[in-house]
């Protein structure tokens, strides 16, 4: 069980109430949960609120929106019209239910504020099936019962989103509110903040202020509007407000080659005139919280707003004890492959400054790695045609009139040759394959590209970035050998 006092909030301190570091970006049940009732640490108030442990708080970030194993009959589609029939419904849902769908296509239900329930809730789960169904009226109930039983008083202007998970058998329902007029998202509990880091890779470290709380409550915030568009509203403060960060991240791209923001100009100005030509559209609303969302996550990842905060990709902002030392397997091969790998750490040791990355910048790392796989691909081609030739020669000359006798390859010039042609079939076989494996499996996220660099190492590089610079220069070092 976990718990967490619940005290009536004057509105003035709701802002303040709903950004302290009890709050998760990325929130896993865990059998343990994040309190107990015994730990009343953060706890505030006269009245403690216990939930079941079969209720769990989640984040809109940790939906299981996209991981929805939902199977369709593979037969020939029948369905009969009647004559004349211009309407079409699908069976009933639960009373007060109403279902929307998504602009992906995926679709979810929503029920408005009634006095029985003075917010508005969410879900995505199959309402039609009569078991879902019970399973979130039996939850809801529960959290419902909770509240009013603890005299606990839910902020206005919140919604209530409900997602059920299979747990060993065992039915559970993760929850999380929202709160509109500090765009944050809230539980009844405490919550930390350890699976946000995990979340996007290990790029954010240290101690979370109250800023970066707030911040990481907003990523969340416009992680559920993307999930949740249709019943959104775009008030003229919050088209600002998105107009606004657009531009700001529009102007440090422009004006700054050492950039922290991580999509292009394109692709800013694409969301810009988007948002823009949007305003007089009112059914359009998913826009804002895709955008956002993005955006947002990258003032995360840079500590906006807190004590040292990260403004250029080239700026270290953490205390590490890894000093960037080369190791001995490093300086052992480095030589013998004429130094190209120093030359290729020295390219991308400013690529991943205090564990983070910028995606443009390192596709376009990739794409020029590419290239130059490529262009020794084509070098070793060359080498390999002209060593077939020069030992093709050679192989039936007349010794002591003997027009047949085959000559044994054995000077040096034939031995360098030899040599020159293994080292050149092998640089040919490593560009080829290293140049397919970087075209199919290159990471494409910065969340991605955190893992294949640092392996889910949980502090420094390590010794990995110069394996992988070793391993990459490789095939080029063969061909120069050869």
């Amino acid at each position: 069980m976990s718990c967490m006092e619940i005290q009536i909030q004057e509105a003035d301190t709701i802002s303040q109430e709903l950004v302290t570091p009890r709050s998760s970006t990325c929130v896993h049940h865990d059998a343990s949960r994040p309190g107990s009732p015994t730990d009343t640490s953060a706890a505030q108030g006269s009245s403690t609120l216990v939930l079941p442990n079969e209720i769990y708080p989640t984040s809109p970030t940790d939906s299981r929106r996209y991981k929805h194993d939902r199977k369709r009959d593979d037969k020939p589609a029948w369905y009969p019209i009647r004559p004349c029939r211009v309407t079409f419904k699908d069976e009933e849902l639960p009373p007060g239910w109403e279902k929307c769908i998504h602009p992906e296509g995926l679709p979810f239900f929503y029920r408005p504020a009634s006095n029985d329930c003075p917010m508005r809730l969410f879900t995505d789960e199959w309402l039609y099936d009569e078991k879902t169904a019970e399973h979130i009226s039996d939850f809801l109930n529960q959290i419902q019962q909770a509240i009013v039983e603890y005299g606990a008083t839910i902020h206005p202007n919140s919604d209530l989103v409900l997602e059920l998970q299979m747990d060993e058998g065992i039915q559970k329902c993760g929850y999380y509110f929202i709160h509109h007029p500090t765009k944050v998202i809230y539980w009844l509990e405490e919550v930390n903040l350890e699976y946000m880091s995990q979340q996007f890779g290990n790029e954010i470290r240290g101690d979370i202020s109250d800023t970066q709380a707030e911040i990481c409550m907003e990523v969340e915030y416009w992680a559920y509007w993307d999930c949740f568009p249709n019943l959104q509203e775009i008030t003229p403060d919050i088209h600002d407000y998105a107009m606004s960060t657009i531009v700001a991240a529009i102007t440090d791209v422009i004006s700054s080659n050492n950039s922290t923001i991580t999509a292009s100009y394109e692709e800013l100005k694409r969301m810009l005139d988007i948002t823009h030509q949007s305003k007089e559209c009112k059914s359009s609303k998913w826009h804002i919280g895709r955008f956002m969302r993005y955006i947002v996550g990258d003032r995360m990842r840079n500590y906006y707003g807190a004590y040292g905060a990260k403004i250029s990709r080239n700026q270290k902002v953490l205390n590490t004890e890894d000093s960037g030392g080369r190791s001995k397997f490093f300086w052992l091969f480095s030589p013998f492959m004429f130094f190209i790998p120093h030359s290729q750490l020295e390219r991308v040791e400013p690529l991943v400054i205090d564990r983070h990355v910028i995606r443009l910048h390192w596709i376009k790392f990739f794409k020029d790695l590419q290239e130059e796989w490529n262009q020794t691909m084509m070098l070793a081609t060359i080498m390999l045609a002209a060593n077939c030739t020069f030992l093709a020669i050679p192989l039936f000359q007349a010794l002591d009139n003997s027009p047949r006798e085959i000559v044994a390859h054995s000077t040096p010039a034939q031995v360098a040759s030899y040599f020159s042609l293994i080292t050149s079939l092998y640089g040919f076989i490593l560009s080829m394959v290293m140049y397919r494996q970087q075209r199919v499996r290159c990471p494409d996220t910065p969340e991605e590209i955190v893992d294949y660099i640092f392996n889910n190492t949980k502090s420094g590089t390590g010794h990995r970035l110069q394996h992988l610079v070793i391993i990459w220069s490789l095939p080029h070092a063969l061909v120069t050998w050869s």
